[in-house]
């Protein structure tokens, strides 16, 4: 990549009107990690707070136009594992503009991957890869 990036990111807090609500009525909350390339070249490493139900967002702009958005929605899944759904727009040079709307199901802690884009002699995918863990309540 050329230049350097701009990347912000950020999660959505959810306020209570109560603040004597027992805990077990507030939303479980996750640690997402991320790793986003382009043609092979990374161009965001982040780690955020998430809560369950609620948007978290990344935003990665670049001096050269690139952009990769996203929005995502973390919830628990059955049999213990953890329900990502995200909703991708990213645009650069070599992908043109996508957008996505991919839906995983992980165990907490392993790695998920998105690849998204062409690939050809010289051109390599978008590639996300993210961690999801639960965090302590």
């Amino acid at each position: 990549m050329h230049g350097k990036a701009l990347i912000a990111l950020a999660a959505v807090p959810l306020m209570f009107a109560n603040s004597a609500q027992a805990s077990t009525d507030e939303p479980d909350r996750f640690t997402l990690e991320m790793t986003i390339s382009d043609n092979g070249e990374v161009v965001a490493q982040r780690s955020m707070v998430a809560t369950e139900g609620e948007p978290a967002f990344v935003d990665v702009e670049s001096r050269d136009g690139s952009s990769y958005r996203a929005q995502f929605f973390i919830s628990d899944a059955d049999k213990g594992l953890i329900k990502t759904r995200s909703h991708w727009k990213a645009s650069s040079p070599t992908l043109g503009t996508i957008s996505f709307s991919p839906i995983l199901k992980i165990k907490p802690g392993e790695s998920a991957r998105i690849i998204r884009g062409n690939e050809g002699e010289d051109v390599q995918p978008l590639h996300v890869t993210y961690t999801v863990v639960p965090l302590a309540g």
